[in-house]
């Protein structure tokens, strides 16, 4: 299914979450090579950039997590050890599978060096959790990446800070009795803020390449300082 419009994008993200989060995640414990345990956003830009992209290795800053909701519920995180690879390592893969199949830049540089745009991505949240009560079972989740996008080389051989902005996923289901996986539906979340950027990324190079039609900027980026060039305020 093609994804047109950033007004649209974002509701089929919304959707995916609930979609992946019943997803079953064996046998393979990899969220790049499980095609049930990760779906992507279903983004696809109608404009593809002409400039090739690189992501560098995603830098874990993740912080301790509260036992207790409210101060009187237990809950139980997702554990990184569920799965067969380190969390980065597979966050970084998603991201270029899912750069890729949106077709927002003309391809991958196998360098640093040798990429027009590089993409510094640092993980602040990444967690699924079933909080216990009375009634039933709370499941939340909550996965927030931070992406600084720089520009080409200057003469100096520094590369200007084009884009640098959070992107975030919570998720808090309502309480009941339905066992679902957190970490499927963590992964969900992680497909949520990777369509984010997609979109973001997606209207920067539109901007950049001047291309008139501009899609419309969802809700949940009205609060979002727009994108600048360098030597532009």
């Amino acid at each position: 299914m093609r994804v047109r419009g950033l007004a649209r994008a974002v509701p089929v993200l919304l959707g995916l979450v609930l979609a992946q989060g019943c997803a079953n995640l064996e046998p393979v414990r990899d969220l790049a090579n499980n095609p049930d345990a990760y779906k992507g956003p279903g983004y696809i830009a109608e404009h593809r950039q002409p400039r090739t992209v690189f992501v560098r290795p995603v830098e874990d800053k993740r912080g301790p997590l509260e036992p207790y909701a409210e101060g009187l519920y237990p809950v139980t995180y997702t554990e990184d050890d569920y799965w067969d690879r380190p969390m980065p390592a597979m966050l970084r893969d998603l991201l270029y599978r899912d750069l890729d199949r949106a077709h927002l830049f003309s391809g991958v540089a196998p360098s640093e060096d040798e990429a027009d745009w590089v993409l510094d991505p640092v993980l602040l949240d990444y967690h699924g959790g079933v909080q216990q009560r009375v009634e039933g079972r709370k499941v939340i989740a909550l996965v927030t990446l931070h992406v600084t996008v720089y520009g080409p080389k200057e003469a100096d051989g520094t590369r200007p800070i084009l884009r640098a902005r959070k992107y975030t996923a919570p998720l808090d289901l309502p309480v009941s009795m339905v066992s679902v996986n957190p970490h499927s539906i963590a992964a969900a979340c992680f497909a949520r803020v990777s369509g984010e950027l997609l979109i973001d990324l997606d209207e920067g190079g539109r901007m950049f390449d001047n291309v008139t039609e501009r899609q419309a900027r969802p809700a949940s980026m009205d609060e979002v300082k727009p994108w600048a060039k360098p030597g532009r305020e």
